[in-house]
């Protein structure tokens, strides 16, 4: 577990190195989406063939339905301020990307953030 940790703190650095509303931040942010989506998908897989071959399978849509509601209104409050500040800027109508951009200007700090924030989605996937 601990090369796991060293090696999510140098992603981290790396990610937080990457020039924001980029390609190459799109890139470092999707690739952790997509690691910590194949986990969890892997870790749904084996719950869901232990749970079938001992009792009938739960409804994961009462655990996963309120994360689904939140993921939603945050990425519909991230639209809404990105296309009502479109014209004028993001100075007028800060999404919440911007906003941490503008509180974490220094590398450590953004590294610091990154590595929380995938701390964050492994505790939620392994759980």
């Amino acid at each position: 577990m601990g090369l796991v940790a060293c090696a999510a703190c140098a992603y981290s650095y790396v990610a937080a190195g990457a020039r924001p509303f980029t390609t190459a931040a799109d890139v470092v942010t999707a690739t952790a989406f997509a690691v910590l989506a194949l986990v969890m998908g892997r870790s749904l897989v084996r719950r869901y063939r232990r749970t079938t071959s001992v009792r009938a399978a739960p409804h994961p849509q009462q655990s996963v339905l309120p994360w689904l509601v939140a993921l939603g209104v945050l990425g519909a409050w991230e639209l809404a301020t990105y296309l009502a500040g479109f014209p004028q800027g993001r100075h007028a109508f800060p999404t919440l990307s911007s906003l941490s951009d503008i509180a974490f200007r220094w590398r450590a700090a953004k590294t610091a953030c990154f590595a929380a924030w995938l701390a964050i989605g492994w505790g939620l996937v392994r759980r």
